[in-house]
């Protein structure tokens, strides 16, 4: 049987090619303590949501260290487990990470990776000390040593293995990236502070974010999709806690004042059984256009609760109902959470693997998405519209409900349609207010929407074009029974007739009783 050797240039597809994002490296490292936490909760060494990621970074010796409290690693399996390639003992789907490469994402940023590690109480860690610089020199274009060496025996010559004695306690896992280059943006505060308050499974900001409480919460608790860690960032002796980024206003489009309240958070749950996706979205006072912050901008892709691509990655639904609606993504804030383990993030995590079980839940994705951007076209047309024009056609609106409600419906079923119908107009006037126009303009459009609620008043109030005063109870039920349908088969204007006829005789009935009563 041939051979077959894995040279130890694949070790550049696994690190700089996987990762071109040099923040990724961060997110593998974060996901995989996501993973150790939720192990340790399982096996009863670690209560749930005391489970603790801290990301060191000492801008000035260049080093950056994620730890975490979860499960750690036995001595005896981690040297075999941290130089093993794509051999991973977590499961597909369940755990967030489980192709067992990320862990050597850091090689291609620093000039040492270094592992440490213990499992619940060992009287000693385990250290694994990569020279990253050293397996960048060997892989590189020009080094004569990567044609013949293998990715095995370059990482047995460049790792370094020691046991250091301590005293018995709970178990963690720590990297360590000793000599990070001074142009990566794991130095820069702000980068990372903002990469990871997208992009890591962590809670709402309470405080600035009450959705995320009231609302927003119980629905994803509903469906198990609320998995978290407790993530601090330290630097120059501070520690940050951190929180997803989201807050009860953002700012959106070009116009000076361009502040947009959270008004309301709208839930979508997919019509699949059981469902493959849950949705949470930010209801704005308006969609202004497209929000300014990258935070928060677009609907994010969450598996696990680790974000999946970034803010753009959702814009590619969008794409699949028209090229150009692309942009709409960019309008919303928001986050669909995948639930079923099927769905699996490819090796990159800025997509899903091509299967059968996606690309159902893609249609349905896409469905809301369509949604979406009709929502988005028509704010955008209502907003540009002149006022004149809005008004005038909310006067014409106006007049003929008016008439319709004052002289009574022929059914509940054209009530409660005409009470859709004033809905609409108020939220066509809504939509059509905004800071772009001018105070007077503003005000004349609030004076209409008043009103359109004057007359959703009126039309809520059951009025009969029929006069049913003279009919027992039960004789009027089945009369509003019989107009129903009528009003279903035949339509609102036959319905018409045939209650204008009801009406006459009914009337004629009662002139006659009251003639024979004299």
């Amino acid at each position: 049987m041939t051979d077959i050797i894995i040279g130890s240039r694949i070790l550049d597809v696994l690190t700089t090619g996987m990762y071109p994002d040099a923040l990724d490296a961060i997110r593998e490292y974060i996901q995989n303590s996501f993973d150790a936490i939720r192990r340790a909760e399982s096996v009863g060494i670690l209560k749930p949501n005391f489970g603790e990621v801290t990301v060191s970074i000492d801008i000035e010796k260049r080093v950056v260290t994620v730890r975490d409290n979860g499960i750690g690693i036995p001595a005896a399996e981690a040297p075999t487990t941290l130089l093993s390639i794509g051999a991973s003992k977590k499961k597909i789907g369940q755990d967030a990470g489980f192709r067992g490469i990320g862990r050597l994402a850091g090689l291609a940023y620093c000039e040492r990776l270094v592992f440490t590690t213990s499992s619940n109480d060992e009287p000693f860690q385990t250290e694994l000390t990569f020279d990253a610089a050293a397996i960048r020199s060997s892989i590189s274009p020009t080094s004569s040593t990567g044609d013949i060496e293998t990715a095995a025996e370059l990482l047995i010559r460049s790792t370094k293995q020691r046991k250091v004695d301590r005293k018995p306690g709970p178990p963690f896992f720590e990297v360590k990236l000793i000599g990070v280059d001074g142009t990566c943006p794991f130095l820069n505060i702000e980068e990372v502070r903002g990469y990871l308050r997208q992009v890591a499974p962590v809670e709402f900001n309470m405080q600035a974010f009450v959705y995320g409480n009231s609302k927003i919460k119980d629905f994803l608790d509903a469906h198990k999709a609320r998995k978290t860690i407790n993530l601090t960032l330290e630097y120059g002796g501070r520690q940050e806690k951190i929180n997803k980024p989201y807050k009860t206003f953002y700012e959106a489009g070009n116009r000076t004042n361009n502040r947009v309240d959270i008004v309301d958070i709208e839930t979508r749950v997919d019509t699949a059984s059981p469902p493959l996706w849950i949705a949470w979205l930010a209801i704005p006072t308006e969609l202004a256009g497209t929000i300014n912050a990258d935070e928060v901008r677009g609907i994010r892709l969450r598996a696990n609760n680790i974000q999946i691509g970034d803010h753009r990655t959702f814009s590619k639904i969008f794409e699949k109902v028209r090229k150009t609606h692309s942009r709409f993504n960019g309008w919303f804030a928001g986050e669909v959470h995948i639930l079923d383990q099927r769905i699996i993030p490819n090796s990159r995590r800025d997509y899903f693997e091509d299967n059968e079980i996606w690309r159902d839940a893609e249609r349905t994705l896409v469905d809301w998405a369509r949604d979406l951007a009709k929502r988005a076209y028509q704010n955008s047309t209502d907003r540009n519209r002149p006022v004149e024009s809005i008004t005038n056609d909310a006067d014409e609106f106006i007049s003929g409900i008016a008439g319709e409600t004052e002289k009574g419906f022929v059914s509940e079923t054209q009530r409660e349609s005409t009470l859709q119908n004033i809905e609409e107009q108020e939220q066509q006037l809504e939509r059509a207010i905004s800071p772009s126009r001018s105070d007077e303009e503003n005000e004349l459009l609030r004076r209409k929407m008043e009103e359109v609620a004057k007359l959703r008043e009126m039309a809520a109030k059951p009025k009969s074009l029929i006069d049913e005063s003279g009919l027992k109870r039960g004789e009027r039920s089945v009369l509003r029974l019989v107009m129903n349908i009528v009003h279903d088969i035949c339509g609102v204007e036959a319905a018409k007739q045939v209650a204008e006829e009801v009406d006459k005789k009914l009337k004629q009935k009662a002139r006659k009783k009251a003639n024979g009563a004299q």
